[in-house]
């Protein structure tokens, strides 16, 4: 046989000293300066430069069908540029095997379009039986017409090369970008992805050790979840059966749970990093989140990338850092993540010393990893006034500054402040022109893609009132202790809302929220839910609401996992509020 012994399995992540590989780029550029979304990691961005453009690898993946027949061929796949220089069209991410002249494809079932979110698609080596080529969830194994079934296998069986066309809008155009990454073949998931929700209140293959467990709400999605009070230091809660060989079955997704505390074991103030381990006999690594939690503060979701280490380094992302014990290797590392037998919480947060530590996680669940539950452009807007009198004739001052939620690793961020002037990066200062009602909007940017965008609307009213000679004033223009100076409008909130003037809860949402609306008086309301890219995904008419508080039934159940921004235009003023769907 061509294919000789068998061997490991070929995977391209493009990564430094030697990016490139075996690949070779024809009749199109090639960097390596861009970041893989949904990994954080470096990926090949390819440019057409004359149509007819491609990249291939005919070295690593040769004899597919031989060698690694019962697996999957992987990859990553995002489209900046399609190419048409008036509109924007579907395109089906596409992976192409060939032998001599002849080749095969795998087309993904999902469409994407420019400046989609990264797809994760894996075609299955599988041989055709009957006369139906393989498929599977992600997509559909095709050839072009007038091929057989046998010609199908033999090209797969006999691959000599792999490629992606990078011409997506045929040779008429040459201004396509795209950027593929994680080219692997790996093992195939099988089944439904595992996850544990607790919302039967039944532990499942879940075993609390030297712990108590009981059910309580989760306040992210108001679900059942599952609470664990310490019964004598050292506890546990461990499942050794849903999520075992981890990475081996489930590269490149993530690990995700939901997790608070509401008892430290000490004085309450105690800050904690969420963490999540894995084990493997006496073994063992943990995720650990970056952001932490006290005793009785909000519930967290936490996602981990289930990744093997690269370049010297333990995988991480905008979430948290995997870490390991002193003295493990890369190596030990790379093993436990493949290898795993069993997934377990820490419920002795505060060390065996103490026993009276509570916490509770809930849909511990491997998904898709997710682009928007990165995605971040949640703000605070600061303002203040010269509203001192005595300041008079200096003119008042109108200041603002903007103080972002969460700052993600390798994104950028900037502020337009809605009064016409240029861009900003946070953290500036901003002086306004006058008092007046200002939109400002904050646009987060990874790869420089925008990938979302907050609002919040405010007005500033008068500084301060100043009565001239002949009105008041006694004292050539000074102001006589009559002055009455006025605050701030409310922030982010158009004139005839409350305070407080609308929430949503529950925030992150499963099933529906609830918008609560106040008004001062009689409005037209018109409510939008839209995604990252803009586009109306939920609507509810305008009509008319009295005064008061007016309660507003949202559906989120048709919505995938991600975040979104609920548009809220009350005559003709509009404010945002961001919400998170998590199934």
């Amino acid at each position: 046989m061509g294919a000789g012994a068998l061997r490991a399995q070929p995977c391209s992540k493009f990564e430094n000293p030697s990016p490139q590989g075996s690949w070779v780029n024809v009749n199109s550029g090639v960097g390596f300066a861009n970041t893989n979304l949904l990994d954080g990691s470096q990926c090949a961005t390819l440019y057409d430069q004359s149509g007819g453009s491609y990249f291939e690898n005919s070295v690593d993946f040769r004899w597919l069908g031989e060698q690694f027949r019962g697996q999957c061929l992987c990859f990553d796949y995002y489209v900046k540029n399609d190419g048409y220089p008036s509109s924007s069209v579907a395109i089906k991410p596409t992976i192409y095997v060939s032998m001599g002249s002849q080749y095969i494809y795998f087309e993904a079932t999902a469409s994407i379009t420019e400046g989609s979110p990264w797809v994760h698609v894996c075609a299955p080596i599988e041989l055709a039986t009957g006369a139906t080529l393989p498929g599977n969830a992600d997509g559909q194994w095709k050839m072009p017409a007038g091929y057989t079934i046998n010609d199908f296998n033999n090209i797969l069986i006999s691959s000599q090369k792999i490629f992606f066309i990078v011409d997506v809008a045929g040779s008429s155009y040459q201004t396509e970008e795209i950027s593929v990454d994680n080219v692997c073949v790996e093992q195939c998931s099988s089944g439904p992805l595992p996850c544990s929700t607790f919302n039967d209140q039944l532990p499942g293959n879940w075993t609390p050790i030297l712990s108590v467990l009981s059910y309580g709400t989760n306040l992210l999605d108001s679900s059942p979840c599952a609470t664990l009070d310490d019964a004598a230091g050292g506890s546990f809660f461990s499942n050794g059966t849903d999520y075992n060989n981890l990475a081996t079955n489930y590269l490149h997704k993530c690990l995700c749970f939901d997790y608070n505390v509401s008892d430290d074991g000490l004085s309450g103030s105690v800050a904690i990093n969420p963490r999540i381990y894995l084990g493997l006999g006496s073994q063992y690594i943990w995720f650990e989140a970056y952001t932490t939690v006290t005793e009785g503060t909000q519930w967290v979701h936490v996602c981990a990338p289930i990744e093997l280490s690269s370049g010297g380094s333990l995988p991480s992302n905008a979430d948290g850092q995997w870490m390991m014990p002193t003295g493990y290797t890369l190596a030990d590392f790379d093993n436990i993540i493949s290898n795993c037998d069993q997934v377990f919480f820490i419920v002795d947060v505060a060390g065996s010393s103490a026993i009276a530590e509570t916490i509770s996680v809930d849909n511990i669940c491997v998904v898709e990893c997710s682009t928007p539950i990165r995605c971040n452009s949640g703000f605070r807007l600061e303002t203040s006034t010269n509203t001192d009198p005595l300041a008079y004739p200096i003119p008042p001052s109108y200041m603002a500054n903007v103080f972002l939620n969460f700052n993600n690793p390798g994104s950028t961020y900037t502020v337009d402040w809605g009064d016409g002037s240029p861009v900003t990066s946070p953290f500036v200062s901003h002086i306004y022109p006058g008092p007046g009602s200002y939109i400002v909007c904050v646009t987060e940017y990874q790869n420089e893609v925008a990938v979302c965008k907050t609002c919040m609307s405010f007005c500033f009213g008068q500084a301060y009132s100043v009565y001239l000679p002949g009105n008041g004033s006694d004292d050539g223009g000074q102001p006589d202790g009559k002055s009455q100076g006025t605050s701030t409008g409310l922030l982010g909130l158009p004139e005839n809302f409350h305070e407080g003037a609308f929430e949503v809860y529950p925030n992150p949402s499963k099933d529906h929220v609830e918008l609560k609306l106040n008004l001062t008086k009689k409005a037209r309301v018109s409510i939008k839910v839209v995604d990252l890219l803009g586009k109306i995904v939920a609507e509810i008419p305008e009509k008319g609401y009295d005064a008061g508080v007016q309660n507003v039934k949202i559906l989120t159940e048709n919505l995938p996992s991600g975040v979104y921004n609920i548009q809220i235009n009350v005559s003709g003023q509009q404010s945002s509020i961001k919400l998170s769907v998590i199934k």
